[in-house]
């Protein structure tokens, strides 16, 4: 195709890659809209078809870039390949790497866990030319020097990309080689973790009361038993979603895009009577960051409670199984659990359809963790604490105050 200077002026960005050859000239356009010539030449070293970039394309005419074309492909019919004469300017890959990062526009989060992890694990691979890397020398780095698996996961996703973009800049490397190296890692047997039992439910809860922290943790600890909501849902609550008057309290659960209404039991409503101070305001978090009443707290306000009773073989995400795990035992409907859950029980169709959230019948299961949690995590007990609060019509008792204690 010959190239015309008004034709490729008039060339606009379309978010895709733009490239006409004459001869070994190429006039190529990023997705981002940048314009520059390249010199397209079959590497007599490598025998593979390769780009050099020769100048921006507003830096030179048509004419101008035809006639470096003409002495690079001298070089070329000397045996000599242009990148090398250049002055060696073959990227290492770690600036492959960093030019990734910028044309792929990850999130901050990403970009960030991205380097860390290349910083730290890349080792003698980041300073190779790409044009050395091949499949071998990358799994052979990764069983030599990476042992965790998700780091693995991390590095060869991280290896697969920056390749890839090589391929499309360069066209001088087969990508498709990094492709699915994790499937030849033997993925390590995962130790299945456990959750609290109702056998160890009284042993649990007494050690949350009587640890050495704040209330707040406490109670957001044992917020996580009595209602079975994921973490950073429960979190993420502001005042303005606490109706202590009504007993409900509204929780949006972010992982399946759901708000949830729940029973708020006496003694639930005395935890959050316990944390008012007169300064809230409705937009405030209720579990908020140390100084700054607009920024929830993090899992490791939660994660910390189980480090303080040496809980390590389980984590604060599985109360939810025993919340599930009690309930069924009790011959609850297992509906009315898996709702309380946020979980999908019905067809795409019945949901569209069905826009009950069935808070009459979920409160009977609400008062029970509560009683629950009331006695100490003793089952059997649950029935006489129960029959007393609905005599009383209290069931705070000393949990009211503002130290928790069974």
């Amino acid at each position: 195709m010959k190239l015309i200077k008004k034709h490729l002026d008039s060339i606009e960005r379309n978010g895709k890659l733009v490239q006409y050859t004459e001869e070994s000239l190429t006039f190529r356009m990023t997705p981002s809209g940048h314009k520059s010539w390249q010199f397209r030449y079959k590497s007599p070293i490598t025998h593979k078809i390769r780009l050099l970039k020769i100048a921006d394309y507003h830096i030179l005419t048509i004419t101008q870039a035809r006639s470096i074309c003409r002495d690079l492909l001298a070089q070329v019919a000397e045996g000599r390949d242009p990148h090398i004469s250049k002055g060696g300017n073959i990227p290492t890959l770690n600036e492959c790497f960093e030019r990734w990062l910028v044309v792929s526009k990850f999130s901050r989060t990403t970009e960030r866990t991205y380097r860390n992890i290349w910083s730290n694990h890349s080792g003698y691979v980041k300073s190779a030319l790409y044009t050395k890397v091949d499949r071998r020398m990358i799994i052979d780095y990764a069983r030599a020097n990476i042992e965790s698996h998700d780091l693995k996961r991390f590095f060869y996703t991280i290896i697969a990309g920056v390749t890839k973009w090589c391929e499309s800049e360069y066209l001088d490397l087969d990508s498709s080689q990094f492709q699915g190296l994790l499937k030849l890692e033997r993925k390590p047997d995962t130790k299945e973790m456990k959750y609290i039992t109702a056998d160890r439910l009284p042993e649990f809860i007494s050690g949350v009361s009587k640890c050495g922290l704040d209330d707040n943790r406490k109670i957001a600890t044992l917020l996580l038993l009595v209602w079975g909501v994921r973490i950073q849902s429960l979190l993420n609550m502001k005042w303005k979603d606490i109706d202590l008057a009504g007993g409900v309290a509204t929780i949006f659960e972010t992982k399946v895009n759901t708000v949830v209404r729940i029973h708020m039991t006496e003694l639930i409503k005395g935890w959050f009577e316990s944390m008012q101070n007169g300064r809230q305001q409705p937009d405030h978090y209720i579990f908020h960051a140390r100084r700054n009443l607009d920024k929830p707290r993090d899992r490791q306000f939660i994660t910390s409670v189980y480090d303080a009773i040496n809980e390590t073989e389980t984590t604060p995400h599985r109360l939810r199984y025993t919340f599930s795990s009690i309930l069924n035992t009790a011959s609850f409907d297992p509906l009315m659990i898996e709702t309380c859950l946020s979980h999908k029980v019905m067809s795409d169709i019945s949901r569209i359809y069905n826009k009950a959230d069935y808070l009459e019948q979920r409160k009977p299961l609400y008062q029970f963790m509560s009683d629950l949690v009331q006695c100490g995590g003793h089952v059997e007990r649950v029935e006489a604490v129960s029959e007393v609060n609905n005599q009383s019509g209290a069931g705070a008792g000393g949990w009211r105050q503002r130290g928790i204690e069974v």
